[in-house]
């Protein structure tokens, strides 16, 4: 889990909430940084509309993952990295890169790639 930089040392605790956490309308914009094969793309894609099937409410979608455009503010990017992490949420009003680290081989397991996307939706419970 990575949390925004925060100028409050104490800014931490056992769930993150607010509003500016969630994404809006349960929209999730992702962009692919160069450095998967298409196959690899495919893979966490398929993770991406499992999560979307797996959070729906008698078959009505809570949150879709689809591909950046132009006029999105705030869109994670997912790039082929060191380890597996992600931040937690929107973040909006945050200027910062909203990465999404998913390495290969080492993070290519549904359940790994279905747990840092849970962290990118705002879900974060940790223990201090």
């Amino acid at each position: 889990m990575l949390f925004p930089s925060s100028k409050n040392p104490f800014n931490r605790g056992v769930a993150r909430r607010g509003s500016s956490v969630p994404w809006t309308d349960g929209i999730v914009p992702y962009e692919f940084v160069p450095g998967y094969t298409p196959a690899q793309v495919e893979f966490i894609i398929a993770a991406m509309h499992q999560l979307e099937r797996l959070i729906a409410i008698n078959n009505v979608q809570c949150i879709m993952f689809r591909p950046r455009i132009s006029s999105d503010p705030y869109y994670i990017m997912v790039t082929n990295g060191n380890g597996c992490s992600s931040y937690i949420g929107q973040n909006t009003g945050v200027t910062m890169n909203r990465t999404v680290t998913l390495n290969y081989p080492g993070c290519f397991v549904q359940a790994i790639i279905m747990h840092e996307l849970l962290h990118t939706l705002g879900n974060c419970i940790i223990k201090l």
